[in-house]
């Protein structure tokens, strides 16, 4: 055999090789370490997720976020929150009708730990039309990977088959009718993918999902496990009689029910033809519910609703005739609960016990329980009562021997409640219940918790998650980085530190209590966890950073998430022009405008309003005030307004607070200045509004957007100042950034309604 034989037989052996390699390789896509081929598809509306389709380089490992935001809370269809999804090109190799094997790679942060809604909808989907959806939220298929682990790295292996072509794999959270009930206003909750592999299946025969292009399940004809469409079922003109063409209709809903929590509501709807037309869609409810109860759903699993013709159409059209089905919107639990919420409103307190004890408890999830001893339940003996029967049950049923965990739990709670945040309370109700109570907001509440923080620190240092949960083990640190109280957090910084290093919390507490101390005493932060939202409604740092350059090797010391190139770059982008020695003299305006009226409450509340110590602490207030005016009108007079860009967003804020605070003489000559501010984004409109308004009542005018409240001296009580088209003023306080009346009202415990409103102004 002549050497070119032997290599040429030695060229076919490799070509065979690496043809036969070729040939068992399974594997249609990959990503890893080195082959970056994911990307981050950031949601287009909310401030937190920047602009739209903003993407950033190829990394690993790729990191996605998800918020339960309020941002979304438009209608109930709409869900609640944005993500920010981890997406792969597909290149159309996932063939329809075909099985593959995903395994994947993942880190998740560990508030999926205690957020059911997060775990029950984080999870993998397939789509072409990555950019049509506004929210960042599919609600249609998708395959959740449940319950997992925490703070390391899980492997999940699995088994598909699409059912449609399609151009991306998607990792995130995907939502649907069903509301996410956790509450926060920017709080982000990262997840990361480290590996990804999708390969034929070696074994056909495996267990598979079903997994579809969100945007086109609705022509696959009720194919899928998961299905939130809604139903419709048409009756002709005047009868409430159902079709027998609506009979499998019918048959789906018990299939569709995935879990025994799941409803099923009813909304039944009439054209605008001949009278009675609500005891026609109270018939026509009636004949779908015993229909469903014939094919096994409980009764107490379904909701109705009767719209009658208040929703019809000019026209009389068959669309009108209809009662519509819908699923999943809410659970059995919030029925219950919201269902004795109603009772306890009527003072029906024996309904109420019924549907909470025997009913609501036995099904509601052991975290959300909690929640309920600060609800609305009315403030009379009989409430109080009542309160006292449920906390009983609740300890006894959920905190059994454990004391300290249900004191920590009742402190978080009554932390959010107490700062205006009744939101959290949404967690038992049905998403269509709408409160009207008002709660009570404590002015006195930080020093409280101050003072409850300090007594279970002295008895229990900090309670470690494993005796406490997360939840109890997060509510002294929380307590702690919230105080404003400068003495008190720098007590606690060295205490924090040991507590970060030893394990028992998570050292963001560190960084944040660090950065809070550094704030108040020069205006600066080093690790960047002091955020606020700009004048345009962007996510930024409220306050500049000490060191641009060196805030990566800072986190890292911290064990913080270093910042990507992009943020990098924003963050260089929002400091170029940062004066710093502005930034500390206004720091210095801020501290001493928040410093005094931070302790008035204290001291009307142990000396009264009209005493001798409240009217000093007043001229004290006065005096500060004039000095500060000499400050900001003698910068804005020589430099003009200063925007973020220049002094942070507290410093802009502390200049807009300086002249809210001045005399209506010096309000009116800045008034023009300030709304040119707002024009180029330096302000925010909301300031702007509280100006305003706060000029029209020294003037003797109806005030434009309710938010000056006025205090009665003898009393103590307060009373909005009147306010011109109340019934519309929620409308006009939308347009300057500003949430509903009701809710920014009962910081003063104030109840809004707009036509008493309107019957004593005109009785003044």
């Amino acid at each position: 055999m002549t050497f070119s034989d032997y290599l040429y037989k030695i060229v076919i052996i490799i070509a065979l090789l690496i043809i036969s390699i070729s040939l068992n390789s399974q594997e249609l896509i990959r990503y890893d370490r080195n082959n970056t081929i994911a990307k981050i598809h950031y949601n287009k509306l909310h401030p937190v997720t920047g602009s739209n389709h903003r993407e950033n380089p190829a990394k690993h490992p790729m990191t996605g976020m998800y918020s339960p935001t309020q941002y979304a809370l438009i209608g109930v269809k709409v869900g609640r929150g944005i993500c920010n999804y981890i997406y792969i090109p597909t290149n159309e190799k996932l063939k329809p009708g075909q099985q593959y094997q995903v395994t994947l790679t993942i880190r998740i942060a560990e508030q999926y730990e205690q957020r059911p809604y997060y775990q029950d909808h984080f999870g993998i989907a397939l789509t072409s039309d990555l950019f049509d959806n506004k929210w960042g939220l599919w609600a249609k298929d998708f395959v959740s990977l449940g319950k997992l682990a925490t703070e390391e790295l899980v492997t999940l292996s699995f088994d598909i088959r699409p059912l449609c072509t399609s151009e991306y794999f998607v990792l995130g959270v995907f939502q649907g009718i069903e509301m996410d009930g956790d509450v926060c206003n920017v709080c982000t909750n990262t997840f990361e993918l480290h590996s990804l592999s999708i390969e034929k299946s070696s074994d056909p025969s495996a267990e598979f999902y079903y997994i579809c292009d969100a945007y086109k399940e609705e022509e696959l004809e009720n194919k899928f496990a998961y299905t939130y469409d809604t139903d419709n079922i048409y009756f002709d003109s005047g009868s409430a009689i159902i079709d027998e063409d609506y009979n499998s209709l019918l048959d789906s809903v018990p299939v569709k029910l995935r879990s025994p929590q799941d409803l099923v509501s009813l909304y039944a709807y009439t054209d605008s033809e001949g009278d009675d037309n609500d005891l026609l869609g109270a018939a026509r409810n009636s004949a779908v519910v015993e229909e469903l109860i014939k094919r096994g759903i409980d009764s107490s699993r379904i909701l109705i609703v009767n719209y009658g013709e208040t929703k019809a159409s000019r026209t009389i059209l068959k669309e009108d005739r209809r009662v519509e089905i819908d699923m999943n919107l809410g659970k059995l639990y919030q029925k219950y609960y919201t269902e004795a919420l109603d009772a306890a409103a009527k003072g029906d307190y024996g309904t109420a016990h019924q549907k909470l004890f025997k009913n609501w408890i036995r099904s509601v999830p052991p975290e959300n329980v909690i929640f309920s001893l600060f609800d609305c339940w009315g403030d009379r003996e009989k409430a109080d009562i009542f309160r006292r029967q449920l906390t009983e049950r609740i300890k006894s049923k959920y905190y059994k021997a454990k004391n300290l965990e249900f004191l920590l739990d009742s402190m978080y709670v009554d932390n959010q409640i107490s700062n205006g945040s009744d939101m959290a309370l949404a967690i038992n109700r049905l998403p269509t219940y709408q409160s009207d109570c008002v709660f009570n907001i404590d002015f006195n509440r930080i020093q409280r918790r101050q003072e409850f923080a300090d007594k279970v620190y002295a008895d229990h240092g900090f309670p470690l998650k494993e005796d406490v949960g997360l939840r109890g083990n997060k509510t002294i640190p929380d307590i702690i980085v919230n105080s404003n109280d400068l003495a008190y957090l720098k007590r606690y910084l060295p205490l924090v530190k040991d507590a970060c290093n030893r394990e028992f919390i998570h050292w963001n507490y560190y960084s944040e209590l660090y950065d809070k101390i550094s704030v108040i005493e020069t205006g600066f932060q080093r690790y960047g966890t002091q955020l606020a939202y700009s004048p345009n409604n962007r996510l930024i740092f409220s306050s500049p950073i000490e060191d641009v350059d060196m805030i990566d090797e800072y986190r890292k010391q911290v064990k913080l998430v270093a910042y990507t190139e992009e943020e990098r770059y924003s963050l260089i982008q929002q400091q170029k022009n940062v004066d710093k020695e502005l930034v500390f003299k206004l720091n210095q305006v801020y501290q001493s405008d928040q410093l005094y009226r931070n302790q008035t409450y204290l001291i009307e509340q142990k000396y009264g309003i009209n005493s001798i110590e409240a009217e000093k602490h007043n001229e004290l207030i006065k005096r500060t005030d004039s000095l500060n005016l000499i400050v900001v009108k003698n910068l804005i007079d020589n430099k003009g307004w200063v925007g973020p860009d220049v002094v942070g967003v507290t410093g802009s804020s502390t200049l807009f607070l300086v002249i809210q605070h001045s005399d209506l003489k010096t309000q009116a000559v800045y008034l023009p200045i300030l709304k040119n501010a707002e024009k180029r984004g330096d302000i925010n409109s909301s300031e702007l509004a509280l100006l305003e308004d706060r000029i029209a009542v020294q003037q003797g005018q109806k005030q434009i957007y309710g938010t000056q409240v006025s205090r009665d001296p003898i009393t103590g009580e307060y009373n909005v100042s009147t306010i011109i088209d109340p019934e519309n003023v929620n409308n006009r306080r939308a347009l300057k950034g500003l949430g509903p009346i009701e809710q920014y009202l009962k910081r003063w415990n104030i109840s809004w309604d707009a036509v008493k409103h309107n019957e004593k102004a005109d009785d003044n």
